[in-house]
């Protein structure tokens, strides 16, 4: 069986604790680089002709950016398996189609697995992120979902 060198855990603001706690035990992880991953969505306002104008401002998205991997940074024991021994990296992207820009980066940057979580209601697959991973992502997909 071949583990997994390089894992996308894909960080959105619904998660809680639990749902990478089966994560943090997995001790085929232990040794794989970890990238933590948020993809911020862009919401574009204006009527296409004369007024445009793209949320968070492309001058805030740096210091966003600073802030969520600050966070992801404090966050990290909570997803990293227990005694990892791999790299960790944290990335913040910006797209006004996430679900499209992590499917492109997990493209490019050659992952074997991603792992996304999708908080409990009525399937599994209920979150349209999460069933955009199952269905296109170029590597394999693990999904968490919350406790029942």
């Amino acid at each position: 069986m071949t583990f997994p060198k390089k894992v996308a855990i894909s960080i959105n603001t619904s998660l809680t604790p639990d749902m990478f706690e089966a994560v943090r035990s997995m001790e085929w992880l232990q040794e794989a680089e970890i990238h933590l991953v948020h993809v911020f969505e862009l919401y574009n306002y204006g009527d296409g002709l004369t007024f445009n104008v793209t949320f968070p401002f492309h001058d805030d998205r740096s210091l966003l950016a600073e802030a969520v991997i600050t966070k992801m940074k404090s966050l990290s024991p909570r997803f990293v398996p227990y005694a990892h021994k791999g790299q960790v990296f944290y990335d913040c992207l910006f797209d006004d189609r996430p679900k499209f820009k992590i499917l492109t980066y997990l493209k490019e940057n050659h992952f074997d697995l991603v792992i996304g979580a999708v908080r409990e209601k009525k399937g599994i697959f209920e979150s349209s992120f999460t069933n955009a991973l199952t269905l296109h992502a170029p590597c394999s997909v693990l999904i968490v979902r919350a406790s029942l």
